[in-house]
Order: C-alpha cells, then structure tokens, then sequence
C-alpha cells in the first residue's frame, strides 16, 4: 500500500510539474534597448501637495515625504530577439549599494504595495514594447537612500 502511494504521489508531481509551464532561459531572448531610472516623491499639504521626480537614484528628497509614496521608476523599451513569440515576460530588478552588495531583488516579492514588476504580454519576434517597474520605500526601508546601482531579471514564457 505505501508502495502504491509513493507511485500515486510521483506521477502527481510529475504531471504538475509538466503541465506548469515552466519558465525559459530568457539568456538571448530579451534585450533592453534603453531605459531611464527616475526617483518619485509627494510632498506638500493641502493645494501645495505635487509630485516631484529627479532623474537617477535621487537621496536629496524631502525627508518627510510620505515613505508610502517614494519609489524608484524604471522605464524601458524591451526588444524579443528570441525568434519567437513571447507569451509573457516579467521583468524583475536586484538593487545595488555603491559597493555592488545586494539590497533588494523584486523577483522576492509578490506584495503589489511594495513592487510593481514590469511586465509583457505577446511580444512577436523583433517587437519593441515598453515596460515599468517600481520599488517603492517601504520595501526597502533605510537601505533606501543607499541604492546606486541595479540589473534586470527576466523571466520568459
């Protein structure tokens, strides 16, 4: 019987793991022509509250601006160069200090309020579609103010 049940357990696991879709090797599939990294802040009362943005990973903020509404913009155009079409491809990004130590990897984080993943859609072969990704403070806390640097993740299917 217990036979049996390990047999009955592997061809569930198998089935899963073979009807899943798996992700591809997205090395060679995806590039990314240009993109611009802008840092977003609200600040102000009343009529005066406006949102701000300074190119790059930008520190000199406001140190009361809301954490909620501080975060890093990426934005991008994404070329499929895989000679295919790509159903879906997430775009994910790992933060760097100045001294290349890893902060943050947003492929960690399902939570929407902390991250907004870039994402597309049917992608054909040799098309060009424009991506966002967001990290917003709260994710970070006070490792916030020491990102420098980051790379992209891609997960393709």
């Amino acid at each position: 019987m217990k036979k049996q049940l390990v047999i009955v357990g592997m061809v569930v696991l198998l089935l899963c793991v073979g009807l899943s879709g798996c992700n591809q090797n997205t090395e060679n599939q995806v590039e990314v022509k240009d993109y611009e990294v802008t840092t977003h802040w609200y600040y102000g009362s009343g009529d005066d509250y406006k949102e701000y943005s300074e190119e790059g990973f930008f520190h000199d903020y406001p140190v009361d601006a809301s954490s909620s509404a501080v975060y890093y913009q990426i934005v991008g155009n994404l070329t499929n160069v895989a000679g295919k079409l790509l159903n879906s491809v997430t775009i994910d990004v790992i933060l760097y200090d100045e001294n290349g130590v890893e902060l943050f990897n947003s492929a960690n984080h399902l939570l929407q309020d902390c991250v907004q993943k870039g994402s597309v859609t049917n992608l054909p072969d040799t098309y060009v579609k424009e991506f966002t990704v967001r990290v917003y403070k709260s994710c970070l806390a006070e490792y916030f103010d020491n990102v420098s640097s980051f790379k992209f993740v891609f997960s393709a299917r």
